[in-house]
This record gives structure tokens, C-alpha cells and sequence, in this order.
């Protein structure tokens, strides 16, 4: 099954991904094109 307790690991590493990547555009980079816009 794909919910199988054995492919639990892989389901940490692919949401803590998605998330760290979602993090990065949210946090990061939305906000330093937003600052750089604002500084030109």
C-alpha cells in the first residue's frame, strides 16, 4: 500500500521538501523580489 508504515521515511523527506521549499518562495524569494521592485 502506499500508506504502508514502511514508506513512512520517505513521506517525512518528501513533505518536509514541500515544505521547506513552499517556505523559500513564501518567505525568501517572494519577499527579496519585493524589496529589490520597491529599491528600483
Amino acid at each position: 500500500m502506499i500508506f504502508n508504515f514502511a514508506n513512512l521515511p520517505y513521506w517525512i523527506l518528501l513533505g518536509s521538501g514541500i515544505l521547506l521549499y513552499l517556505f523559500v518562495i513564501f518567505s525568501g524569494g517572494g519577499g527579496d523580489d519585493a524589496r529589490s521592485r520597491r529599491g528600483c
